[in-house]
């Protein structure tokens, strides 16, 4: 059974970091890599567990890949 949708939409930002996590990236790096603050980018990815009612990072991308979120073909 799939977690239901996030009631508030990701913003363009928040898709971006869950995003470059989703690939591997470390907070610190998803930081430097959109010149943000680690505290900033920590904020974004906190909020999208929140929205998500994830636990973890993992378990977000998980989330956003199965409600097509996140497109699949950035696992390959």
């Amino acid at each position: 059974m799939y977690p239901t949708p996030p009631s508030r939409p990701l913003t363009a930002r928040e898709q971006t970091v869950i995003g470059l996590l989703a690939t591997g990236l470390t907070i610190p790096q998803v930081a430097g890599a959109l010149q943000i603050s680690r505290h900033t980018a920590r904020a974004h990815a906190d909020e999208v567990r929140a929205k998500l009612g994830a636990s973890t990072i993992a378990h977000a991308v998980a989330i956003c890949y199965q409600h097509g979120i996140l497109d699949s073909t950035l696992a390959a």
